[in-house]
């Protein structure tokens, strides 16, 4: 975990109980929109990962008191599968379906980062989602420093909730 200390005392909270929230909110959305009950395995808090084979990411923009990003990444079989479960139907091929269903995905936990810091009094916005996908990319941002990910274990395979926040100049 490496949000900045200054980021973390203007939150009012430690960078677990940011990580606590966000595995939480992490498994009630997982629950409730895929079906996951008890299959996300022992979330761990992890540096970001940057490079990635044949998958999807979506990403969502913060804006207001802090600046930042949520971004999910998933293998492209874990897409298709939480594709499958939100649409009651059988989903073959990376399409806009799954652009759709992972960019609300990262829109849910991205609302409910928002809820727990607009609760704290601090100014969320969202952005709408960016979805891509490709066979091999690298994804960073500028201030990978200032970032969290949480690293999700589901019937051995993995995926990535990735957090950065930077407190606006």
């Amino acid at each position: 975990m490496a949000i900045k200390q200054a980021v973390m005392k203007q939150l009012n909270m430690s960078e677990e109980e940011l990580a606590d929230f966000l595995v939480e909110d992490m498994r009630q959305i997982f629950f409730k929109m895929v079906g996951l009950d008890n299959s996300l395995n022992s979330p761990m808090i992890i540096d970001p990962i940057n490079a990635y084979n044949d998958s999807v990411t979506a990403m969502v923009g913060l804006g207001g008191t802090f600046s930042g990003l949520v971004s999910l990444h998933l293998p492209n079989a874990i897409a298709l599968e939480f594709t499958s479960s939100m649409l009651h139907s059988t989903v073959t091929e990376i399409d806009e379906d799954v652009y759709d269903a992972m960019g609300e995905l990262a829109v849910m936990i991205a609302g409910s980062l928002k809820v727990h810091l607009s609760n704290r009094g601090i100014d969320v916005f969202l952005s709408t989602p960016s979805v891509f996908t490709g066979r091999e990319y690298s994804f960073s941002t500028k201030i990978q420093d200032e970032s969290m990910a949480v690293l999700c274990d589901i019937r051995e395979q993995w995926f990535m909730v990735n957090l950065t926040l930077v407190q606006q100049q």
